[in-house]
């Protein structure tokens, strides 16, 4: 998500049609993507609940998991502090800070 104006000026395009029609986006460039972000998000949210519950699971790596999906997670947290898209292009990021804390939450649970 964080993405789309780098993969649109190379010509590709990863979320699907589908999606697109659901939400009113016929010019990915030009439209408002706020809708499309907010469900897109939504949908990784859960994907991520699914997955960083299982990482206690794992018997080898699981803090270093954690601590990518949070990362990874916060990504979508900056992308809706940013507007949801309506600064463009601008890539979000996580600052060293911000990873830095979430690698210590990953580490304590």
């Amino acid at each position: 998500m964080r993405d789309i104006d780098e993969d649109l000026a190379r010509g590709r395009i990863y979320i699907p049609r589908e999606t697109l029609d659901a939400v009113n986006v016929r010019d990915l460039a030009c439209d408002d993507r706020s809708d499309l972000l907010r469900v897109e998000i939504a949908i990784a949210d859960r994907w991520y609940d699914e997955g960083l519950g299982g990482t206690s699971y794992l018997v080898h790596g699981g803090r270093q998991v954690r601590a990518a999906g949070l990362m990874y997670r916060e990504i979508l947290r900056e992308l809706e502090r940013d507007g949801l898209g309506r600064i463009r292009p601008r890539r979000v990021s996580v600052s060293a800070g911000r990873k830095l804390w979430l690698v210590t939450q990953a580490a304590l649970r």
